[in-house]
């Protein structure tokens, strides 16, 4: 008896030229890629949860020597010499996306409770001004009442407590901790933080057709995704935005790789003779730092 003759055909191969065998392997080696992206993802996100927690929201006062040390080796460690002819202290901001909130939110709050100057209460009327008829913007650009109240309510409060504080301030370290009550604690500070957000994207909003060409997506999309969602770096549009909804300014001293520091204002004409208010923070590569004289 014959036996059956062996074939020699050639597996039938895919639309690329692949066997059923090289598919399945691709699709192995496929799978084992995203396992471990998904590994390496967790970890990195692990070690960036551990790291914030061991970070306070808002540091204690460092000198800016002190600060400069943690930039030793690194390209922008000169710039901190031509920072250190204006600034002496700088407080550290968690990076936890709400840096620049929560640290322009500080000296916002820490300006009304301490200076008691003339021009100082006329501004502190303008701002609560705005404050208190902000939640008729945000309606008017597509915030629901019953969500705005909550927000609203609750930093009208904190606002209208910086005229009258039950603290002395004169007495910096009551001071301190009045501020570090509001916006170390994460419930509090999630309120004063989600609200300015929505202060922002509603002026964003209402001017659309002068910020829209700064921008790539369409409006409504933007505010939705980069301003109002939690964790969020502020972009420049959002800084410009909140400086001019409250008719604020802040100055913002840039490190370069040059050694150089680099300064900007918001709004550029902005005066700091001391008659007003004037934040000043710190821009190092995706975060703010809050910088003091």
């Amino acid at each position: 008896m014959s036996e059956a003759p062996t074939s020699t055909q050639p597996d039938k191969k895919d639309d690329l030229g692949l066997t059923p065998e090289e598919i399945e392997e691709n699709k192995k080696a496929q799978q084992e890629l995203e396992a471990h992206n998904e590994a390496v993802t967790k970890q990195m996100e692990d070690l960036k949860n551990a790291v914030r927690k061991d970070m306070p929201f808002v540091s204690k006062y460092l000198t800016l020597d002190e600060y400069k040390l943690k930039w030793e080796g690194n390209k922008f460690y000169d710039s901190f010499d031509s920072i250190m002819t204006k600034f002496s202290k700088v407080r550290e901001l968690r990076r936890d996306g709400n840096c620049f909130y929560r640290a322009i939110l500080w000296q916002i709050f820490e300006y009304f409770l301490v200076n008691k100057s003339e021009h100082a209460l006329v501004e502190y009327d303008k701002i609560l001004k705005k404050i208190e008829g902000a939640k008729q913007d945000l309606m008017d650009n597509g915030y629901d009442e019953v969500v705005v109240d909550m927000f609203h309510d609750q930093f009208l409060e904190e606002f209208k407590g910086l005229s009258e504080p039950k603290i002395d301030v004169t007495d910096d370290e009551a001071v301190e901790k009045y501020l570090e009550e509001r916006l170390c604690d994460e419930s509090l500070a999630s309120y004063l933080i989600t609200y300015i957000r929505f202060i922002i994207s509603a002026y964003l909003k209402a001017n659309r057709e002068m910020y829209q060409p700064f921008i790539e997506l369409d409006m409504d999309t933007y505010c939705q995704i980069r301003v109002d969602a939690v964790e969020q770096e502020a972009e420049e549009i959002c800084i410009i935005g909140l400086m001019n909804y409250l008719d604020l300014a802040v100055e913002i001293i840039q490190v370069q790789p040059d050694g150089l520091a680099y300064t900007s204002k918001i709004p550029e004409d902005a005066v700091d003779d001391e008659s007003r208010f004037i934040g000043r923070l710190l821009f190092t590569p995706g975060h703010y730092d809050s910088l003091h004289i």
